[in-house]
């Protein structure tokens, strides 16, 4: 029997062909795997709440809870005051304010209380400052008290409230939300906000937003103040003896006949330091008189009491001045208020 003996140099062979694949097979690199992308960090408060643009005019159901239809009606800028029960919100002569007129209506079948922190209001300026609302909400034509209110299903209010502005800022967004949350509006009022009537408005701004500092005031016409309302009747210029009172030496007195009107619903006293002057002479100079005379208009007595709401008294104010004074304006006002400019004196 034969046994096939193996072709040594054919083995040889075909191991020495694969060598060459097998180490191309090791050295073959893995390909690479793709970049893996990070996630961008959540960030909170930079999604705009959901909310819709409000037309004057036009009713929004607002609210998650205790709904309520809001109406906006109009909106205006003013140097008056907003009267809420016995608070009163009065610009100071860096400001003034944007008065809100608004309905309010319960679209639900049960009572829901309507008050003053009902709705938010804030007013954006045309810098991007945000401005929120006094916070307070008055019925329109009434006792001027604040809203506290259970509205009957269907039942309708008209209502008053207002944001506080610098002098010289516009408010081309208003934006309101109800205190349970929900839907935002927002309204943009380009166009829409009646400016500050003659005198209140400064002449050198055209667009009529800015309100002045000093306003020109005439004769036998109320102006707000702080809480008083101001009319003056007459001014002269003398250097009489008042009562036992002299002016002094190169000196002279300025009487201010004028009225104080109670302009809130709260008591509020009169006395020597309720009203501020200031005396602008034609030369350009100024004189402060933070603290003058009020005297009583039919006897030389000083005048200090206290009036209620609505009631006025006419009396005569007293500054000492220099007798070199033939003209001039006087500047009065209380507190922080703007002030209000009369002239005095030789007209000539």
């Amino acid at each position: 029997m034969h046994r096939r003996i193996p072709n040594i140099a054919a083995i040889v062979l075909a191991l020495t062909c694969c060598a060459p694949l097998a180490g191309a097979q090791a050295k073959k690199k893995p390909l690479p795997k793709p970049p893996v992308k990070s996630a961008a960090p959540p960030v909170k408060g930079t999604a705009q709440l959901p909310g819709d643009n409000g037309k004057i005019d036009q009713a929004y159901t607002m609210g998650i809870e205790q709904q309520l239809n809001f109406t906006l009606r109009s909106a205006e800028y003013t140097l008056g005051r907003l009267i809420v029960g016995t608070t009163s919100y009065a610009p100071s002569k860096a400001q003034k304010l944007l008065l809100l007129n608004f309905t309010v209506q319960n679209p639900n079948k049960a009572d829901t209380t309507c008050r003053f922190d009902t709705f938010k209001l804030m007013a954006v300026d045309s810098q991007d400052v945000n401005h929120e609302g006094v916070g307070e909400v008055v019925k329109q034509n009434e006792s001027q008290q604040a809203l506290d209110i259970a509205l009957k299903p269907g039942q309708k209010v008209e209502v008053q409230s207002a944001i506080l502005l610098p002098a010289e800022a516009s408010a081309p967004k208003l934006m309101v939300q109800h205190r349970s949350g929900g839907k935002v509006l927002r309204y943009d009022l380009h166009g829409l906000i009646k400016l500050l009537p003659a005198p209140f408005a400064d002449p050198s701004d055209k667009s009529g937003i800015k309100a002045r500092e000093d306003v020109p005031g005439n004769p036998d016409v109320f102006y707000p103040l702080e809480s008083f309302d101001l009319k003056l009747l007459s001014a002269t210029l003398t250097s009489e003896k008042l009562g036992e009172n002299a002016p002094g030496d190169g000196k002279q007195y300025l009487v201010a006949t004028l009225t104080l009107r109670n302009g809130t619903r709260s008591k509020q006293n009169y006395r020597f330091d309720t009203l501020h002057a200031r005396l602008l002479t034609p030369d350009g100079e100024k004189e402060e008189h933070p603290q003058n005379v009020l005297l009583k208009t039919s006897r030389n007595e000083d005048a200090d009491s206290t009036l209620e709401f609505g009631e006025s008294y006419t009396c005569r104010l007293v500054v000492e001045v220099s007798k070199e004074i033939k003209r001039a304006k006087l500047a009065l006002w209380q507190g922080e208020s703007h002030a209000y400019l009369f002239d005095i004196g030789d007209s000539k």
